[in-house]
């Protein structure tokens, strides 16, 4: 029992109707108190949740330019790729050309080689 009630008590003895008045008034003030830590309880949960989707969607925005900037390298590395492919293209004709034409001098070559060889067996 603590000191508000004892007090409402002795007053109650003396003069019952402000003692009815003040418990009234103890109760209504007990309810608003109640009613004041639910909602602070309310807005507390609600912030929490509130600070948790506001952490979420900023995490979802810096995953989404993440996913441009890399999206950006991917882009460059794969121009570069192209690059080097058709560079490698160029490069295999290259030594295919010259491939061929080294082997039509060795084949023209030979067989200047050839017909001097015959016309060296034939003078003999």
């Amino acid at each position: 029992m603590s000191y508000a009630d004892e007090l409402i008590r002795q007053v109650t003895i003396s003069q019952p109707e402000r003692g009815l008045l003040l418990l009234r008034v103890r109760d209504e003030l007990r309810m608003t108190l109640s009613a004041y830590q639910d909602l602070f309880v309310s807005a507390r949960d609600y912030d929490s949740r509130k600070t948790v989707a506001l952490e979420t969607m900023d995490a979802i925005a810096e995953l989404e330019l993440k996913l441009k900037e890399h999206n950006g390298v991917a882009r460059e590395y794969e121009a570069e790729r192209d690059e080097l492919n058709t560079y490698f293209e160029e490069t295999e004709q290259i030594l295919k050309e010259r491939r061929e034409s080294a082997f039509k001098q060795h084949h023209e070559q030979f067989q200047l080689l050839k017909r001097v060889n015959n016309a060296l067996k034939v003078r003999n």
